[in-house]
């Protein structure tokens, strides 16, 4: 079926992009692109599509947020990278019947504020023994499911870790799930780190100007971007913020309350988004008076 197809092709995807990865890290070719946005956004992002390439017969999956305090300066990249597989790690380790849940929760370590990302689960644990090892590469634990797995995909966290200057650690019980902790200092400014300030994001130490609603700000009009791809909607971003003033929505519903307040003289939409789609986007849009334009 073409479910089955899609699958797999994420699949294979997935193994390409863990083997570049793996080699960008292991060269000390991987260099970091910083840029200060919420990070809950992101990690939203990368479970939702994480989730949807998974079979129906898997485990269950959760997303939660304890903390509202997400905005920091990463790589989204990097954080990407580590959470899905992360995820992929838990998923193969649990059965059909366990659940998988990915927390975002504020920590703190030798007086030091974090942003902490850790991926749960409840199935067949790793040995006590093994656990020091998890991290190395082409490692697999000795209860692992057959087959299943390259050895690599926890390297490159443990890589991806260093990198970001982050914490990480592994706690696991057999029979009982493991629990990986990915967790970014949410001060770190990264000296000598290439970095991007987003258009349109409030700067370290200020706040953001709400943008002009007749778009002569600065001479450019204003678009929205509505996609829940993060990866896609900062490309967007990137490649048209020289001719247009920018604003971002991560769904339908959020494009339709920036598109409310600013009245926005273009918006790009993505079709298949969480919460409210593109398609039911439109029409609200084109149903509205103010809007409808």
């Amino acid at each position: 079926t073409l479910e089955l197809i899609y699958r797999n092709a994420l699949h294979l995807h997935r193994l390409t992009d863990q083997i570049l990865e793996f080699r960008r890290t292991e060269t000390a070719k991987r260099r970091l692109r910083l840029v200060r946005a919420d990070a809950a956004e992101t990690a939203r992002e990368v479970f939702h599509r994480f989730r949807q390439s998974m079979p129906r017969d898997c485990a269950s999956f959760s997303f939660e947020q304890r903390t509202e305090d997400t905005r920091l300066l990463f790589d989204p990249e990097v954080l990407s990278s580590v959470l899905l597989n992360l995820l992929a790690n838990a998923a193969k380790h649990t059965p059909a019947t366990g659940e998988v849940r990915l927390i975002l929760d504020k920590a703190e370590r030798d007086g030091r504020e974090y942003l902490a990302f850790s991926v749960k689960d409840n199935g067949i644990g790793i040995p006590a023994k093994e656990l020091p090892h998890i991290f190395e590469r082409y490692f697999r634990a000795s209860n692992a499911p057959e087959g299943r797995g390259t050895g690599i995909g926890l390297a490159i966290v443990y890589n991806l870790a260093k990198l970001h200057r982050a914490l990480l650690t592994a706690d696991s019980r057999i029979g009982e799930g493991a629990t990986f902790t990915f967790a970014l200092d949410l001060h770190e400014e990264y000296p000598g780190e290439a970095r991007t300030e987003l258009p349109g994001e409030p700067q370290t130490g200020t706040e953001a100007t709400a943008p002009d609603r007749e778009g002569r700000h600065d001479g450019r009009p204003l678009l929205l971007i509505v996609e829940d791809n993060a990866e896609i909607r900062h490309y967007i971003r990137r490649t048209l913020e020289a001719d247009f003033r920018i604003l971002t929505a991560a769904d339908g519903r959020e494009g339709l309350e920036k598109a409310r307040q600013e009245m926005p003289d273009l918006i790009v939409s993505d079709i298949m988004m969480p919460v409210m789609d593109g398609v039911a986007l439109c029409k609200r849009l084109k149903g509205e008076l103010e809007t409808s334009h």
